[in-house]
């Protein structure tokens, strides 16, 4: 930002503010990626409806979610699901899906079912690799979380074995689908198997 300047385009400026919020989320800073997603959010209008804008306000979603602020949260969500959809943004749109699929705790789990599969599909159309990767890690947590443990170890192998085939295989997401695996296979009885996979990530410095 301090490189851009004050006077830079401000949807450059914005994609710089959304790609830090969602750079903090994963290492916990919450509220540093809440404020840095709402000022992307106050840099691009909602009218007329932009890539920018639909990035920002699914980015300031999900952030929102995380500090507590459901209903600025909700607004969000839905402005940047109406702006996907009138442009076409499939990754966008599979990205604030899955947010609000996991958003609220007991919801429906046969709708967060449905919204994840159509998630997966729109993200695969939109050759968006890192929202394809989300949406199967968290395929395979819902499927988990429901203790439902052969089918979250189905996800954690086809979710691994796509990211080996997009040469990805160690960003983050395929990486947190191999911890999964790792606790899967213990939860499964399968502690043999859960070794040899925590050996595998041991293997890697960034994640023992």
């Amino acid at each position: 930002l301090e490189v851009l300047g004050p006077d830079a385009d401000p949807e450059v400026r914005a994609r710089v503010h959304y790609t830090l919020a969602q750079a903090m989320v994963r290492v916990e800073d919450d509220a540093g990626a809440y404020r840095e997603s709402a000022a992307a959010m106050a840099l691009v209008p909602e009218q007329p409806p932009s890539k920018a804008r639909t990035w920002a306000a699914a980015t300031h979603a999900r952030m929102a979610y995380s500090v507590g602020k459901n209903d600025e949260a909700d607004a969000a969500a839905n402005e940047a699901l109406a702006a996907a959809d009138t442009l076409g943004f499939d990754g966008a749109w599979a990205d604030i899906a899955v947010t609000q699929a996991r958003a609220h705790p007991g919801a429906d789990p046969a709708v967060v079912q449905t919204r994840l599969d159509e998630a997966l599909v729109r993200a695969r159309r939109s050759g968006n690799v890192e929202v394809e990767m989300r949406v199967l890690y968290n395929l395979a947590t819902v499927a988990f979380e429901d203790g439902r443990i052969e089918e979250a170890l189905d996800w954690t192998k086809r979710g691994t074995r796509r990211a080996r085939d997009l040469g990805v295989e160690w960003s983050y997401y395929p990486a947190e689908l191999r911890h999964l695996h790792v606790t899967a296979l213990y939860m499964a009885g399968d502690w043999n198997g859960s070794l040899a996979e925590a050996d595998v990530l041991a293997r890697v410095p960034e994640m023992s």
